[in-house]
């Protein structure tokens, strides 16, 4: 279990890196092949993963704080980050919502 969190808190970590650089946007579609880019919205994809890849990094970082589960401060840490990223990301449908009505 633990070796399954550390993977996926690492995987995390680099997705929420590369969405911060604008890179790897085609994951955030559910676009996992990676065709038909041309579509998209550069400039709005990149403001996208600028404004997620917080919410990524912080989940990634809680999922490896859970590895060490022999220690109580570790497993607090790791579920109020996961808390608060999930309220982050709760707080980003409601701004998009709200964006999305106005307009």
């Amino acid at each position: 279990m633990n070796i399954l969190l550390l993977f996926f808190g690492g995987s995390f970590l680099v997705i929420g890196v590369q969405f911060f650089r604008g890179k790897w946007l085609w994951l955030m579609a559910g676009n996992l092949l990676g065709d038909d880019q041309g579509e998209i919205n550069s400039a709005g994809a990149i403001k996208a993963g600028k404004w997620t890849s917080p919410a990524v990094i912080i989940c990634g970082v809680s999922l490896i704080c859970l590895v060490f589960d022999g220690y109580w401060f570790w497993e607090i840490l790791g579920i109020s980050l996961l808390i608060i990223s999930g309220l982050y990301f709760v707080f980003l449908v409601v701004i998009a919502y709200i964006y999305w009505a106005k307009s």
